[in-house]
């Protein structure tokens, strides 16, 4: 059980990296396929990431804004992740 809830924080993990990485370096003339691929991680990381974005807005830079939900939402994974594993490990459920 622990192994498969701690696969499945890994995996969030790394749509929230993508996610991260995807907002911060344009994608030129992205294929149809890479499209519906954004979009996916788009979708699945949009409901985690909402309420950090509306707690903490998005930094004015000279280039446009610099969304940091991600990173915000990261380090809440890990904390998460954290008290669900110890919780597991010590008998629940």
């Amino acid at each position: 059980m622990i192994n498969i809830v701690g696969s499945l924080f890994q995996i969030f993990y790394w749509l929230l990296i993508a996610r991260l990485l995807l907002s911060w370096i344009p994608i030129q003339s992205p294929s149809k396929t890479v499209r519906e691929i954004i979009g996916a991680i788009y979708n699945i990381t949009e409901f985690y990431l909402r309420p950090f974005r509306n707690l903490v807005p998005a930094i004015r830079t000279r280039n446009g804004y610099l969304d940091i939900s991600p990173i915000i939402g990261l380090v809440v994974l890990n904390i998460i992740r954290n008290l669900v594993i110890s919780f597991l490990r010590r008998g629940g459920f």
